[in-house]
């Protein structure tokens, strides 16, 4: 994660609600759903990809 605190959606838009938030370093599993710039990281969670990468040796799509 890039940002000092990431927001994770209910839904893939930067107006939908925040139902958690991650601190730098953290790390979350992903899915290789990508919608209007937000990766799907499970049901009603996502967070906006510009701020996400891949750790070593995982394959996020």
């Amino acid at each position: 994660m890039t940002a000092d605190v990431l927001n994770v959606r209910a839904a893939p838009e930067a107006a939908a609600a925040v139902v958690g938030k991650f601190k730098t370093g953290a790390e979350t599993d992903a899915e290789k759903v990508v919608q209007n710039g937000f990766r799907k990281l499970g049901e009603n969670r996502w967070a906006a990809t510009e701020f996400l990468k891949p750790l070593d040796g995982r394959d996020c799509g």
